[in-house]
Formats: structure tokens, sequence, C-alpha cells
């Protein structure tokens, strides 16, 4: 593809630096020095003096009204099952077991949806 990996020189860092000052993506800088993406942003990121992080700006628009709110989804409710039953223990918490026939009874019958 045309990608070297070249050494950087205090000279390719000041320039590099500069080109991103002019506000040239991380791709854009690497392709002038025919490198990598990665390989600039790991300069960078080792002279974090020389390339400052960049303010993202964006346009405030007046008149606009606010977004609306999303509405909230009301709390899951869970789907009994017919081969479980909730006990209450000695503490008073209240647990969902397996059921057991001779201590809860058969269990009901699950009508089917034709």
């Amino acid at each position: 593809m045309g990608v070297r990996h070249i050494i950087w020189t205090a000279e390719n860092i000041v320039a590099a630096s500069e080109l991103y000052r002019k506000g040239l993506s991380f791709g854009r800088i690497a392709s002038k020095f025919g490198t990598t993406r990665d390989s600039v942003i790991g300069i960078a990121f080792r002279n974090r003096d020389l390339f400052p992080k960049r303010l993202i700006i964006t346009p405030v628009k007046k008149n606009q009204p606010p977004m609306p709110k999303r509405p909230k989804r009301p709390p899951a409710v869970p789907t009994p099952h017919i081969d479980r039953v909730v006990r209450t223990t000695f503490s008073g918490a209240k647990v969902t077991m397996p059921r057991v026939v001779f201590i809860d009874g058969p269990a009901p019958e699950q009508s089917v949806a034709a």
C-alpha cells in the first residue's frame, strides 16, 4: 500500500504538530508523512505539549424548541411461571422457588391461546 514506518525526528514531530494545529486530521498528517494514522496518534500521545486537545464547538441554534423527552417505560412485570411459586422466608424475604407438588399442590392448568 505504500505505507512505510518512519523514524520520528524532532523536526518531523514539530512539522506534524503544526499540521495538527492547522486542523488536519491524524489520517491526513499520516498521508503527508507516508506513515500510518496510528503512528501519528502515538507521537501525539507521547508529545502532548505539542499536540493540545482540540475544542469541539457546536453552533447553538436559536429559536429552536428543546427536544421532547422520551416517555419512561413502565417497570417490567415478571411473567409468573406455573412450575415456580413465591414463598416468604422466616426473615420475611420473598423468594421464587420451584413448585413442590406435596406442599403447593398440582400446578394450575395453563390456558393455551389458539
